[in-house]
């Protein structure tokens, strides 16, 4: 996939003006292409983002406090306590909550704090 956003500062995609943080990496994917997990991990959350933009969206738990989320998606196929395999398919991409198209916005946390998820890759 391309990336189409990178980590860091960017003009908000949105409202098309004003800077905001990007706190992960936005990769464009057709409508369905499949996502699949960075690492071995247990999915801790799959569903409806509440707190953000991010639609609908799975958080994996790599351990170590390394967390991994996947946003914007059309599809997910796995639920909160599920161990995953680095490369399972774990869902699909989509272009729910804000969104401008399809893509996959990607992002790695450690310790709580936000990295570049291409630093991590």
């Amino acid at each position: 996939m391309v990336i189409t956003s990178p980590f860091g500062w960017r003009l908000n995609p949105i409202t098309g003006y004003g800077q905001e943080w990007h706190t992960g990496t936005d990769f464009r994917g057709a409508l369905g292409t499949d996502v699949r997990s960075a690492r071995t991990g247990t999915v801790t959350e799959a569903g409806w983002h509440t707190t953000g933009g991010g639609g609908l969206r799975i958080v994996v738990d790599h351990g170590d406090g390394v967390l991994t989320t996947y946003n914007h998606l059309n599809d997910i196929w796995v639920e909160p306590g599920q161990q995953v395999e680095e490369g399972q398919v774990i869902g699909a991409v989509g272009s729910t909550g804000n969104s401008t198209g399809p893509h996959l916005h990607f992002e790695v946390l450690i310790n709580g704090e936000y990295i570049d998820p291409m630093s991590w890759l």
